[in-house]
């Protein structure tokens, strides 16, 4: 490789980096079947987060084990969650094997297998949520959320997302 070519790959991949690093700081990709696939706007997280909003937020620890362990996700790549909201401080969250109830409205299933036969990780919880705590659920029938993980803290949340660009 000649140097005028070396300088040029060079070149061009500083600015791709670049430009992506400056992308991700906007942006956020969703490649899951939990929700529309597509580009999304990162905001700030507000004081008081709303029912419906949809937030990134990193995945528990225990969580990315068995993601990681199933090849659900890269060993080495950050990955994190983007989940709508759906209860906050204040409400009654039920999780067993008859389902999820958010203030005793039935909002879907509790699998015990994921779509490889694995048995899901189990929880039972019956409380109300307390400050700065949310349950996260998709609508997705096998969406993997707040039902097989439990609550998130408020602190967990990176950013409030919204769709840009959707397929």
């Amino acid at each position: 490789m000649n140097s005028k070519v070396l300088k040029y790959f060079l070149l061009t991949s500083i600015l791709l980096t670049l430009v992506l690093y400056v992308f991700s700081s906007y942006f956020v990709i969703q490649l899951s079947k939990s929700l529309p696939f597509g580009l999304y706007i990162k905001k700030t997280v507000p004081k008081t987060i709303p029912i419906g909003a949809l937030v990134l937020f990193e995945i528990p620890a225990d969580t990315r084990e068995i993601m990681v362990s199933r090849h659900w996700i890269p060993v080495y790549v950050k990955y994190y969650f983007m989940k709508p909201v759906a209860a906050k401080a204040g409400d009654h969250i039920i999780v067993d094997s008859s389902g999820v109830f958010i203030n005793e409205r039935y909002k879907g299933p509790v699998h015990q297998v994921d779509q490889q036969g694995l048995n899901l990780p189990m929880i039972i919880f019956n409380d109300i949520l307390k400050k700065d705590t949310y349950f996260v659920l998709a609508s997705s029938k096998n969406s993997f959320d707040s039902r097989y993980f439990g609550p998130i803290h408020k602190q967990s949340i990176i950013n409030i997302v919204e769709p840009f660009l959707t397929f």
